[in-house]
């Protein structure tokens, strides 16, 4: 529901993925949004979607449609996009996409998205920094030992735009989040905590290895390693 939260008022919100539609339903009856557009890619969600809105009234306020991403959103459709519950490497292809075709997120007034990978999250950031995006805010929640950050993001335009394209972003704030390395995040820091542990470990496996692949993979994950370090430096962390 992190998602959810992070929408804010909007007029018209667009849920992709939005599987048995409950977060359409929590932003109508919580009136954050005016009316809501739910796509999925299968049918099965789709229909047991159409049963949930009509159960809380709020069929006549959502309209559900099948396709891939945004596909079926047109330009100006929704002043806030919802991408949330799948992988971030799927998030930044269903991004990539749009920016190939109807440039549904980069039409003027450009729409808020809210982006919450499960895995990959650096990936969608990268692509958000390499693409004229700000993030705008940030969050992180921890549920069954799985950490989950949330992202408010908008294209940005004019100069600004060209400004941001330009710069040679910080592989510490794609990694973690330059809104929740600022403030410190108590969850960012667990996060980190479990991370370091995790590549650490690795690095020790991975030096136990003699082959060439071993050599350059270990080269990787300890440039991994001083990026979470430097992550839990500039959150306050010994």
């Amino acid at each position: 529901m992190m998602s959810a939260l992070m929408v804010g008022r909007s007029k018209t919100v667009a849920d992709v993925g939005c599987d048995h539609a409950h977060t359409c339903i929590w932003l109508l009856e919580n009136g954050m949004a005016e009316r809501c557009i739910g796509m999925d890619v299968r049918f099965g969600p789709l229909k047991k979607a159409e049963e949930n809105l009509e159960l809380y009234e709020q069929k006549d306020r959502t309209e559900l449609r099948l396709g891939y991403g945004l596909d079926q959103l047109q330009p100006g459709e929704a002043d806030t996009i919802v991408i949330a519950g799948m992988g971030g490497d799927m998030i930044r292809d269903i991004l990539e996409k749009d920016s190939k075709t109807n440039m549904v997120t980069k039409q003027q007034p450009y729409p808020y998205l809210i982006l919450q990978p499960q895995s990959h999250y650096y990936n969608v950031r990268k692509w958000l920094f390499d693409n004229g995006f700000e993030i705008l805010n940030e969050d992180i929640c921890e549920e069954d030992n799985k950490f989950y950050p949330c992202i408010r993001a908008r294209a940005i335009f004019g100069y600004k735009a060209e400004e941001e394209l330009q710069k040679k972003h910080d592989p510490v704030e794609i990694c973690f989040g330059p809104i929740l390395i600022e403030r410190k995040h108590p969850v960012l820091i667990k996060f980190l905590e479990v991370e370091y542990r995790k590549t650490v470990y690795r690095l020790d496996q991975i030096s136990k290895g003699g082959t060439d692949e071993a050599v350059s993979r270990k080269a990787e994950v300890e440039r991994f390693l001083e990026i979470i370090c430097e992550a839990r430096r500039r959150c306050g962390v010994k």
